[in-house]
């Protein structure tokens, strides 16, 4: 046992003797039964706390009830002298803020939301009230003139000080309903397993904050007789009996450990690993979460966050982390059933997450794929800015020089015009030609028009009929109309090449967030996307947007394009 331990362990015993002695010894009569009842308030709380300590050195709650015992031994009359009188005055009702902090800090000791500002505002109310209303308190002039003087007082005022009192008592209510209130949402949000562990500490933390402020009130009014006196104790002595029920209770899970081995003997894949954690744990709310590559992903590869709410037990072989459970956190109550899932589950764990890796891989190949694919395409709108705005301009130029050539040629040089004429033919045809060429690489009425002008563009110019059944009329992705485009330009020359068809038709849909392309044709047949680099290419276009293509091709028939993309 740690040394902080130790001393905790000989405090209480200390405290414990010494509460019992003062209560025997003190000059008012006090009934043997309230010494010791008061004796074994703090006996609870310290020994359960001593326990928990113990058994799970790493959470904090075992310190924080052995404090709720400690506080509520120092509150006591441990003198008539000044000093142990005002120090009894400051701290009254301490124990009450503190045992709050450790019902509502349970299991692992940490408070969060709502539950840190309940106790703050315990805390506030009982020493700030406590400090004002000892102010106003002068022990010798109020019933005890056995009493030191309070070494605090200002003013004694009797009626002030009563007044305080009722204030408080209700702001001790408003602060017990919203920790009856939190304690409920805690019940609704926890798991079953969570539920076995944090059953009976909430109903026992209900009857005694219950118990407690009815007895407050009552003291408030007039003075509490002693059975509520009694009564409040013994409920705030059953909160760490019940803290001890839960350890044991949780202890009856760990037959689920057969059935968990046996369901993960075959290595099923992620999914099934997982609900076989979460129905070993009695968790249903279970997340496993994978370590890979510096980061925490979901079953299916996806980048994941940690939810700050919850608890998290991380798995490790080899002082490696390879990943986690995020749980609820009333399942830290029983740390060993954690780990000793984690262990039996880590070949299957590993296993899932080896495939967890290979989808986080697949992902990056097809981002990879998409940015070559979104690259190429805007090479091509660069090449065919570049053959427009320069090499196709400077033809131009080219023929308007020709052509004041041709001006000034006289009557007696047709020799020369002839020339000049074949000139501009051929630069004519040369020009046509790049403007073809830049039309392949890349339509501008594609970019500045959109889908619906760049097919209409390209049925004109195509060497067969083509009907254009339907198309959207919204702009869709630019990624989208690209790829569109250029499968159904490279449908359309494959029809030129081999179909001998007499027409073509072109139709694009979008319906649940997915776009279809289709082009058929009713030529020969007989098209094969594994023969050849044009369908091929088409095919990795079309999946680097996690599209699919399909081609159906029977001889005599025709042949069908049907290219689909997504598109939200």
């Amino acid at each position: 046992m740690s040394r902080a331990w130790i001393a905790t362990a000989v405090a209480g015993a200390g405290l414990a003797v010494a509460d019992a002695i003062v209560g025997a010894l003190w000059p008012y009569p006090v009934p043997a039964v309230d010494v010791a009842m008061h004796v074994a308030v703090g006996l609870a709380w310290v020994g359960a706390g001593l326990v928990a300590w113990a058994r799970r050195p790493e959470l904090r709650i075992g310190q924080l009830m052995c404090a709720v015992g400690l506080a509520w031994w120092a509150e006591g009359g441990w003198g008539l002298s000044p000093l142990p009188v005002t120090t009894q005055a400051l701290l009254e009702n301490l124990a009450l803020p503190v045992g709050l902090h450790a019902v509502l800090a349970f299991p692992d000791g940490h408070l969060r939301g709502r539950r840190r500002t309940l106790v703050l505002a315990a805390y506030a109310l009982v020493l700030g009230g406590n400090l004002a209303s000892t102010l106003l308190w002068e022990p010798q002039l109020d019933g005890c003139p056995e009493c030191g003087g309070n070494l605090l007082l200002v003013h004694h005022s009797p009626a002030v000080r009563d007044a305080l009192g009722v204030v408080m008592s209700a702001l001790g209510v408003v602060i017990g309903a919203g920790v009856v209130g939190e304690l409920g949402r805690l019940w609704r949000s926890a798991s079953p397993a969570g539920r076995a562990v944090l059953g009976p500490v909430l109903w026992a933390g209900v009857t005694a904050s219950a118990a407690t402020v009815a007895r407050m009130l009552v003291d408030a009014i007039g003075t509490a007789p002693a059975w509520m006196w009694r009564l409040s104790w013994i409920t705030l002595a059953l909160v760490p009996v019940a803290f001890l029920v839960g350890l044991v209770g949780a202890r009856l899970r760990r037959a689920a450990m057969t059935t968990l081995m046996v369901k993960l003997a075959e290595l099923p894949p992620p999914q099934q690993v997982r609900d076989a954690l979460a129905e070993a744990l009695g968790d249903s709310t279970l997340r496993l979460l994978f370590w890979i590559k510096d980061r925490y992903t979901d079953l299916d590869g996806r980048p994941a966050t940690l939810d700050p709410e919850r608890a998290v037990t991380l798995l490790e072989y080899g002082g490696e982390r390879f990943a986690a459970l995020e749980h609820d956190p009333f399942l830290y109550d029983d740390r060993e059933l954690l780990q000793a899932v984690g262990a039996a589950a880590r070949l299957a764990v590993e296993n899932s997450r080896l495939q967890a890796e290979l989808k986080v891989q697949l992902a990056e190949v097809r981002a990879s794929r998409a940015r070559i694919v979104a690259a190429g395409d805007a090479e091509r709108r660069r090449l065919e800015r570049d053959l427009h705005d320069g090499a196709q301009q400077r033809l131009l130029g080219i023929r308007l020089a020709l052509r004041l050539a041709r001006s000034r040629v006289g009557q007696d040089d047709a020799e020369v015009e002839e020339l000049l004429c074949d000139a501009d033919d051929e630069l004519m045809a040369g020009l046509d030609e790049l403007r073809a060429l830049a039309r392949g690489i890349h339509p501008a009425v594609l970019t500045d028009e959109g889908l619906p002008a760049a097919l209409a563009s390209l049925a004109r110019r195509a060497a067969v009929p083509v009907e254009i059944s339907a198309v959207p009329e919204e702009r869709l992705a630019a990624p989208v109309e690209v790829a569109a485009y250029f499968v159904a330009s490279e449908a359309i020359a494959n029809v030129v090449k081999h179909a001998h068809a007499s027409s073509v038709t072109i139709a694009v849909t979008r319906r649940d967030g997915w776009v279809r392309l289709e082009v058929a044709d009713d030529g020969i047949g007989g098209a094969d996307v594994s023969r050849g680099s044009g369908l091929a290419g088409l095919k990795d276009r079309v999946e680097a947007l996690d599209g699919h293509l399909e081609v159906t091709s029977r001889a005599a028939v025709g042949t069908t394009l049907s290219a689909e993309f997504p598109c939200d």
